[in-house]
């Protein structure tokens, strides 16, 4: 798995994609993790269960995005296209953490290896 590609391989956002409040920030998108985790529950499910669980905070930990010209825009989760599956991003941190519950799997702790060297 490589760092960042157009295909659903591609789970890291480069730094120049997403524009923050305070500047550029390096994001995981939580639909290819959850592809890459290979789970059977599905997307919403497990990403409410990982806030909850994790105390997650939406803007500290997490984001929704929409698209705005050629960039993602940080954006409320109320402003996100529902059919979209790209709008769901763990800043880096959290995505460790969640890694981290999923070390139990084989995926969760390639995972996990790969996000603690970022």
């Amino acid at each position: 798995m490589n760092t960042h590609d157009n295909d659903s391989e591609g789970y890291l956002i480069p730094e120049n994609e997403v524009d923050n409040s305070i500047g550029y920030v390096q994001m995981v998108n939580a639909h290819v993790m959850h592809r890459y985790l290979n789970l059977k529950q599905d997307f919403n499910t497990w990403f409410n269960d990982c806030v909850e669980k994790l105390d997650l905070k939406e803007g500290v930990d997490f984001v929704f995005t929409k698209q705005e010209w050629n960039k993602k825009k940080i954006c409320p989760k109320s402003e996100i296209e529902t059919d979209k599956t790209d709008n769901h991003h763990f800043k880096i941190h959290a995505a460790r953490k969640v890694a981290q519950t999923e070390r139990h799997r084989n995926m969760g702790r390639q995972l996990y290896q790969i996000l603690h060297f970022l």
